[in-house]
């Protein structure tokens, strides 16, 4: 009897190059992608803490206290400097390094116009709204909000 003991033919070894191939290519991508998606909840939740820590910041300032801004119509709005963030969210003096750049608008409603200003009454509303950007390249990560009132109501 002989020995029926064989290898490996050139299709079998051909297919399974085929099969390992693919798979490492779509590890490779899964790889990536899930990399891409960590980096992007990274900058929200750091973003997320940007902003609702500005808009904290306003709510201390007080109703009162934030700048006025400049009229339009019945509506006027402030637009405040960028404040630069690094990569956790620590504050920096300029933009150099920055990963994170934070900007805040007042919107304020119900006001009383007299000519080309304007003042705030008892009924007045000031929408304070945080945007957080990312320095490079420059996109909106998150923006938050809230409305003021005089008494809090």
């Amino acid at each position: 009897m002989r020995n029926r003991l064989r290898g490996l033919t050139l299709v079998e070894l051909l297919a399974s190059t085929v099969i390992a191939s693919l798979t490492l290519i779509v590890g490779a991508n899964a790889w990536g992608y899930c990399m891409t998606i960590s980096v992007q909840q990274h900058q929200t939740s750091v973003g997320s803490q940007l902003a609702r820590a500005n808009i904290e910041r306003a709510k201390v300032l007080g109703w009162a206290n934030l700048p006025l801004g400049t009229l339009s119509g019945t509506t006027a709005t402030h637009t405040g400097a960028l404040e630069y963030f690094s990569a956790v969210g620590a504050p920096l003096a300029n933009s150099t390094g920055a990963i994170f750049s934070v900007q805040r608008t007042v919107t304020d409603t119900g006001i009383t116009v007299s000519g080309t200003t304007y003042t705030l009454n008892p009924t007045s509303k000031r929408t304070v709204t945080a945007t957080v950007r990312t320095m490079s390249p420059s996109k909106a990560v998150v923006s938050m909000a809230t409305v003021l009132a005089q008494d809090g109501v």
